[in-house]
């Protein structure tokens, strides 16, 4: 998958050509230099701005790699404290069962 998107993207200009002929939400199109944007933002539309794209994908799949590792981090840890929980009370069981 890595292959395939470094040659779309980077070697070729399929992508860009099927991103810029399609109006669809699934691209977040934004000034080139922000900066610059912010400070001629006097409402005059004389300068030509250069813009950038990113893909829906290029936000949606760190996202989700994320949000599945945050989880996987939550259920070990639940799993952990569950086993560490009966220990313990295996532990005072046999405490209370010698006394």
């Amino acid at each position: 998958m890595i292959v395939y998107d470094c040659v779309f993207v980077f070697a070729s200009d399929v992508m860009v050509k099927v991103a810029t002929s399609i109006e669809n939400p699934m691209k977040f199109i934004f000034p080139s230099d922000l900066l610059k944007a912010i400070m001629s933002s006097d409402g005059s539309t004389s300068s030509r701005q250069d813009f950038s794209m990113i893909g829906f994908g290029d936000i949606f799949i760190p996202a989700l790699l994320a949000s599945l590792a945050l989880r996987m981090d939550f259920i070990r840890a639940f799993t952990r404290v569950k086993a560490e929980m009966s220990a313990n009370n295996s532990l005072q069981r046999q405490y209370q069962q010698q006394n």
